[in-house]
């Protein structure tokens, strides 16, 4: 419509005379002439200034819009072409949105392919950004700011764009009229409109009433159209003038109203101060029109002066006012300034009391804390994060700003006894991310011992946060509103949240992140050690060796008891510090026999106890460890653990449905004779070591005073046991969070009492600090290069927080029993423990080091990175290592008679490898004679190995444990680390060495770390388990053997989508006969194929609900813990889910040529897939970012119509 009333409009001027074409419009003239005498109404100026744009448009309409063929001297590509320039001239656009801007053809086609390449390059996607077209440079000359077609949005946006696009580059921040192509012989005569008296009239007055300040009824939008319209006459002008024809004259015209002079009196004028470059580039070309005829060659001459003096002009006028200006905007500054002062001599004088107070305790502080450049002065070039040459630096205390009532308070001031508690938001959830067995899964949380993370991370609990500081106090009142809220909604809109308030969750106030509780920011833990270093100068404290600890460790277990009860108290009897004790885990210890005894990893037994649970005259019986292991260990003499008990009479999670019963309170302690017992119906029981005085006397009887002395100093010294004073209310933050880990990391019912909840904020720590390691591995990146803010400050967060959960427990007999049940699995061992290819080593580290601290009754420490830290990382690696070295089968097994051979041809192989260092030449060396070892104590045949090969294989698998130690005592203890883990340039090797010296190890070399007979003999017990060798030789072993380092990748999609199209076209539905499903979806985490959205593949869950749910949101409780990442084949959709009520469909990784998805298939554009986004969509799985990716989806297209996804 709107070219037929161009075209309508260019015939009536075309058929009229240039007078008589305005008969129309004389309206228009009259109010410009009579517009003073309607007097100065500002309704009747708000009319004239709009008629006269629109008639300034209607005119320019005609005149210059010539793309249509038949009307210019154009063909159809160059009418497309303008539409595409004019489209890109707004801003670049993806191939579908600018093929749906541009108008359809009789056939429904735009014909964009013919042109498109010749106007507009094409940018592939990179990132996140579609592919887009982009308007070539040559053609930027050609946008018309009045297009027929544009909005006043469109026309708006694309000046914006074009004068930011010239001011870049440096030229004129104006947009002069293109050239317009000729018009065709039926409509030449239009251009007589540009010379006739009424246009002529028009423009004089227009310009006149520019000049007058008095005069209202004019705009800067009438000078731009003006300008405009001129500029189009000029080019016409010139035109005529290179053909040859004498017919169109306007310059000559002009001169009756003094068209230049008018122009030229506007330079300068404040009113002309937006289009300045503008009216100066209309001059210009006046001038070079002018300068064309040769009958006014003299009038030209005198033009190049008076252009020459304009341009004098306009360049001193615009640095008068910007001088003029910049003394105004100095001036206004300065009254501002005054008056702050003035402000603040009042507020301080007002506040004198607490003025001089604040200033009195800040002064110390501001004096003593250095700056950061000071501090990177003044560390020593070798950084050591824990053991006897620990580098301790002053934490710096950080101050956080409440983001709901914008205070700040500084966390850890005054020992952590001053100033309010401050919270992160934070999203605790089960993880099978990490997964190394898809066939495992935790079936039963309630009875799931998390003591350990099993070796193939088959599950998890990852903590998160957005990293967002309020007050506990904020925060509590925030929540309570939240849930307030949600529960007046009427329930038919709860469902549609992208948040369940049923399980606790909540959107962070700021940046609406997903989360479930809030994690306590606790002062650092090493801040007492450097307290005392700096008043006391170091003295020479006992030290203890390798093998004494492990002595001292074993003396432990050898005395360990465990106290049990039949019966509950009755109501009125004294509590104790064991009642309210959590028996609802069964033990990682024991297996349930035939007979439905326990049977523990130890070699002594007790009857079981027949009493059932409350019956009058219940028994309480304690059992003391003992006796050796036999033929497990050479050398033996280490005690094995007693025999864990059961209560038959107790099933599931005693706290889970309902109070948690009551435990008698019974201490007895006995010695028990080391003697081997066969294994007998038992009932649970909870692990007690002795008291330090029993071990420390044991101990000196075997090795000497001063190793007793130093055994007791890495319990008692002030750093780890002088903890900083928690207020109450922070306290009851972190017994909330981390029962908050417990709740939603397991996915069980709430219990307070709970005996694994430490173990599992310990779990979560390790997990979390695991799965940062994997994310940036597989980003390619150094340590701790490119972390952002909020991964440093929750992994700061959780770490200490973890270093205190000693504190916040309610029984802290649940910390001492944890550290003896794991310090029993590393060092006895047993048939009922899990062997070394069965646990993971990294979250062992984890829950000894911040658990042995405290293991010992009336004595609660902390880890800070001592010499017992040390240790604990030596041995955790070894076992590392030896996990390693038993998968380790890259070769066939060989003969006893070769290997006598390789061993008498032995010697002279370090000869060939002399140019090898020494160092690595012992390593690889030892590392071949360990593997020999290994493989000879676990019944294993021996295999023929490179040394140096070896060796590459140990450096590069075991650089994942130790990147994950790195980042715990680098959070734990905030020593500062080497550049190498900060690099923007990852060079495994490098930083291989680097965290060697950082965590305190051997430099170069790995011989030195192990080189302890105590090691060797963990080393022969955890390989001559007998599960050790059945596990490597078992069919299933290929499964394990790459699996140390393997980061989990989504299932491989084929390059072209039809051929994953194929695939699924004949999947049957597994609840159909033979009938095709109608939505296949593919499961990008497994594989698996599923029916999705159909009634038929509906399953019951949770099992006697009668609530149904869809095929894959049941999957993916299973495969993912609640989380999944689909891809709907049939309407090329990523589908994400979280929960059962949760979920979002997001752009998936095939795009076709011009870098754009088609969702749904409605293009019909060939797809193959886009590697950057399908490893965009790995990340976000593999980081765990999956919830928070629904939650600010749904949140920004809360408007659409909410899908039901639990049927998904």
């Amino acid at each position: 419509d709107d070219v037929e009333d161009g075209v309508a409009g260019k015939a009536h001027a075309t058929t009229a005379t240039p007078h008589r074409a305005f008969r129309v419009f004389r309206q228009v003239h009259l109010v410009l002439v009579n517009s003073s005498k309607l007097g100065n109404d500002e309704d009747n100026m708000r009319q004239t200034v709009v008629l006269v744009e629109e008639y300034l448009q209607l005119v320019m309409t005609i005149v210059s819009e010539r793309y249509t063929p038949g009307i210019g001297q154009i063909g159809e590509e160059e009418r497309i072409k303008k539409e595409i320039i004019q489209l890109l001239s707004i801003e670049p656009m993806p191939h579908s949105v600018l093929n749906k801007a541009l108008p359809e053809g009789t056939n429904h086609e735009t014909g964009m392919e013919k042109v498109i390449d010749s106007v507009a390059d094409f940018k592939k996607s990179s990132g996140a950004t579609k592919g887009f077209y982009e308007l070539k440079k040559s053609y930027y000359s050609h946008y018309n700011l009045f297009f027929y077609h544009y909005t006043r949005e469109e026309q708006s946006k694309s000046e914006v764009a074009q004068r930011a696009r010239k001011k870049t580059a440096g030229e004129e921040e104006c947009c002069p009229p293109p050239v317009p192509p000729a018009f065709t012989v039926p409509f030449t005569m239009i251009v007589n409109i540009l010379q006739c008296d009424v246009f002529l009239h028009i423009l004089k007055t227009v310009l006149k009433r520019m000049m007058d300040l008095k005069s209202q009824s004019v705009s800067e939008s009438q000078l731009q159209k003006v300008l405009h319209l001129v500029g189009y006459a000029l080019h016409e002008e010139e035109r005529y003038y290179h053909n040859n024809d004498p017919y169109f004259h306007f310059t000559r015209r002009a001169q009756k109203i003094n068209l230049l002079g008018l122009l030229e009196g506007l330079v300068g004028h404040h009113r002309t101060t937006t289009h300045k470059d503008l009216l100066a580039w209309t001059i210009r070309k006046y001038h070079s029109v002018l300068s064309l005829s040769a009958s006014s060659s003299k009038e030209a001459q005198t033009s190049e002066a008076v252009m020459a003096s304009t341009s004098t002009s306009v360049a001193a006028s615009a640095s008068s006012e910007k001088k003029r200006r910049s003394d105004i905007a100095a001036q206004r500054k300065a009254r501002i300034m005054m008056k702050m002062a003035s402000m603040q001599q009042n507020f301080i004088k007002t506040n004198e009391t607490l003025f001089q107070e604040t200033s009195s305790t800040e002064q110390t502080n501001d004096v003593v804390e250095p700056t950061p450049m000071d501090l990177t002065e003044q560390l020593p070039e070798d950084m050591i994060a824990i053991g006897p040459r620990q580098t301790l630096v002053q934490p710096q205390e950080v101050s956080h700003t409440c983001i709901l009532c914008h205070q700040e308070d500084q966390v850890g001031r005054g020992e952590g006894s001053t100033g309010r508690a401050m919270v992160l938001g934070a999203l605790v959830q089960r993880s099978t991310v990490l997964s190394r067995n898809r066939a495992r899964r935790l079936d039963q949380p309630d009875n799931h011992d998390p003591l350990l993370l099993p070796a193939d991370l088959y599950w998890g609990a990852h903590t998160s946060s957005c990293g967002h500081t309020m007050h506990a106090h904020c925060w509590q009142e925030y929540f309570d509103d939240v849930v307030k809220k949600e529960r007046r909604k009427p329930y038919r809109f709860r469902q549609n949240l992208s948040f369940d308030i049923d399980k606790s969750e909540y959107l962070c106030p700021l940046c609406e992140a997903l989360c479930n509780t809030a994690l306590p920011l606790l002062p650092s833990v090493t801040t007492t050690a450097v307290n005392l270093r700096s008043q006391d100068p170091p003295s020479a404290t006992p030290t203890i060796s390798l093998t004494d600890w492990i002595k001292g460790l074993q003396t432990i277990l050898k005395h360990k008891t465990v106290v049990m009860s039949g019966s509950q108290p009755e109501e009125g009897e004294g509590s104790s510090s064991h009642e309210d004790l959590d028996m609802d885990a069964s033990p990682l210890l024991g297996v349930v026999t035939t007979s439905g005894a326990v049977v523990t990893h130890g070699t002594s037994s007790l009857p079981a106890m027949s009493s059932p649970v409350g019956a009058g005259g219940g028994t309480s019986i304690l059992v003391s460890g003992g006796g050796g292991r036999g033929g497990a260990a050479a050398g033996g003499g280490v005690g094995s653990a007693a025999m864990l008990l059961r209560q038959q009479q107790i099933e599931g999670d005693g706290g889970q449905r309902g109070r948690s019963p009551k435990w008698s309170r019974l201490q007895l302690y006995k010695k028990h004779k080391k003697e081997e017992e066969e294994d007998t119906n038992c009932v649970e029981g909870t692990w007690t070591p002795p008291s330090l005085p029993s071990v420390v006397m044991d101990l000196m009887s075997i090795t000497s005073p001063e190793t007793a002395e130093a055994f007791t100093n890495l319990f008692s010294n002030l750093a780890a046991t002088t903890i900083p004073a928690i207020p109450s209310y922070t306290m009851n933050m972190m017994s909330n969070f981390a029962h908050a880990v417990y709740v939603h990391g397991l996915g069980v019912h709430p219990n307070l009492s709970s005996r694994r909840i430490p173990l599992m904020v310990w779990a979560s720590a390790a997990y979390t600090i695991l799965t940062l390691e994997e994310t940036q591995r597989n980003a390619n990146r150094a340590l701790l290069t490119s972390l952002s803010s909020r991964q440093r400050d929750c992994l700061s967060a959780l770490i200490r927080f973890a270093a205190y959960v000693p504190q916040c427990v309610k029984k802290k007999q649940a910390i001492e029993s944890a550290s003896v049940r794991l310090l029993s699995v590393i060092l006895e061992g047993g048939e009922t423990a899990p062997c070394i290819l069965e646990w993971d080593s990294f979250s062992a580290l984890v829950t000894l080091s911040l658990s042995l601290p405290s293991i010992f009754p009336k004595i609660l420490g902390m880890a800070v990175g001592s010499m017992q830290d040390l240790y604990l990382l030596q041995v955790c690696f070894l076992a590392h290592l030896v996990q390693l070295l038993l998968t380790y089968e890259k070769q066939n097994p060989v003969s006893e008679m070769e290997v006598e051979d390789d061993e008498e041809g032995g010697e002279e192989a370090p000869k060939d490898s002399a140019g090898e260092s020494g160092a690595a030449t012992g390593d690889a060396e030892w590392l071949v004679s360990m593997l020999d070892h290994c493989r000879r104590m676990a019944s294993l045949p021996p295999i023929a190995v490179q040394p140096q090969r070896l060796l590459a294989y140990i450096k590069e698998n075991c650089l994942p444990f130790l990147r994950c130690c790195g980042l715990f005592f680098h959070f734990l203890t905030e020593v500062p680390a080497p550049e190498e883990l900060q690099s923007s340039v990852f060079v495994w090797e490098s930083e291989f060495y680097c965290l060697l010296r950082y965590l305190g190890l051997s430099i170069n070399q790995l011989r030195p770390t192990f080189d302890d007979p105590a090691l060797l003999e963990l080393v022969s017990r955890w390989c001559s388990d007998s599960r050790v060798r059945t596990l490597v030789t078992s069919a299933g072993s290929e499964a394990c053997v790459n699996s140390w380092t393997r980061i989990n990748q989504l299932v491989s999609l084929p390059h072209d989508y039809s051929e994953l199209i194929n695939t699924v076209s004949q999947f049957p539905c597994p609840a159909s006969s033979g009938d095709d499903s109608r939505t296949p979806t593919m499961c990008l985490v497994c594989g698996k194929m599923l029916c999705s959205q159909s009634y038929c593949c509906q399953t019951e869950f949770p099992e006697g609900s009668r609530v149904m749910v869809g095929a894959c949101t049941y999957h993916a409780h299973y495969c993912g813990a609640g989380t999944g990442i689909f891809l709907r084949v049939r309407e090329c959709k990523i589908l994400l889910l979280s929960g059962r009520i949760k979920g979002c469909f997001v752009s998936p990784p095939y795009l076709d040529e011009y870098g754009e998805t088609d969702q749904g298939l409605k293009r019909g554009n060939p797809l193959h897939l886009d590697a950057t986004q399908y490893s965009r969509l790995h990340a976000m799985w593999l980081s765990h970012s999956i919830p928070d990716t629904i939650a600010h989806t749904v949140e920004s297209n809360s408007g659409v119509v909410p899908t039901e996804w639990q049927h998904l």
